[in-house]
């Protein structure tokens, strides 16, 4: 869900945040793959910066479903 009082990324900072190119990032969003990302009418991707950061902190967690059982 995004937060309406913290300021959304543009593409080019969010890319540059992440150190990608808005290249990457528009692939990532064909594949449904990456942080979240909004959509205001066509062609106005933003992105929160809290899910760009969790996006990035779940990479390194994988899903409980796909936790290794002990």
């Amino acid at each position: 869900m995004f937060d309406l009082n913290e300021p959304l990324l543009t593409e080019t900072k969010a890319a540059a945040l992440l150190g990608v190119t808005t290249d990457d990032l528009a692939l990532w969003r064909r594949q449904n793959k990456g942080p979240e990302w909004l959509s205001i009418g066509r062609r106005i991707i933003r992105y929160e910066p809290a899910a760009i950061s969790e996006w990035l902190y779940n990479l390194g967690h994988p899903p409980h479903d796909q936790e290794p059982r002990p």
